[in-house]
């Protein structure tokens, strides 16, 4: 929700902002100023769902794998997001997993095969998110000059908005992944040895 309301409260202020300079500058049209900023914003939205259709197509899973050298998340890292104060934050940012297929909102289940899965998500999740915030950039390119005064806000915008979701898979990983190693552990440990 939070989310929501920064996106559209964002819209509402590059649009008003966009019919003021049409207004005193008559460069554009009204239509425009309002039109673009949401074309932009669809754009950045369109992007991401393409690009994670395509992605979850394309990537080996093999590739998300939680002990990665780029998803590993080491305890110093849990210690500066915790200053960041992310237990307040991180369940009011939407999570939009059931679009892939796996909900990461609650853990449903201790079993490995379940706990694996989550944590390949949580990776797969990360490189998005990431992805996401640096390529809508791309926007700078692919819309004219003029209109860079609703580019660059949203892009922007898009950017601060994909870095704390990124943030707290990294953060949920960090505890998930102590949980399925103490599992798999209690697993081996189980096995009837052999003579």
């Amino acid at each position: 929700m939070l989310y929501i309301l920064i996106v559209s409260i964002a819209m509402v202020i590059i649009i008003t902002c966009s019919i003021l300079v049409a207004l005193l500058f008559k460069t554009f049209s009204i239509l425009y100023a309002v039109v673009m900023p949401i074309a932009v914003l669809a754009y950045v939205i369109l992007f991401y769902a393409v690009i994670s259709f395509l992605f979850r197509l394309i990537i080996p899973q093999k590739l998300f794998k939680y002990d990665n050298k780029i998803f590993k998340v080491k305890r110093k890292e849990v210690d500066f997001y915790e200053k960041l104060k992310i237990k307040k934050w991180k369940d009011r940012l939407p999570e939009a997993g059931k679009t892939g297929g796996f909900v990461k909102k609650n853990l449903i289940s201790i079993e490995t095969t379940y706990l694996k899965k989550f944590l390949y998500e949580t990776c797969y999740a990360e490189f998005l998110h990431i992805l996401s915030a640096i390529f809508g950039f791309t926007a700078i390119i692919v819309f004219p000059i003029r209109d860079y005064m609703y580019v660059l806000p949203i892009v922007l915008i898009n950017f601060l908005l994909h870095i704390p979701l990124a943030i707290v898979q990294r953060y949920n990983r960090y505890r998930l992944a102590i949980v399925y190693e103490r599992k798999l552990k209690n697993e081996s440990n189980l096995q009837p040895q052999t003579i």
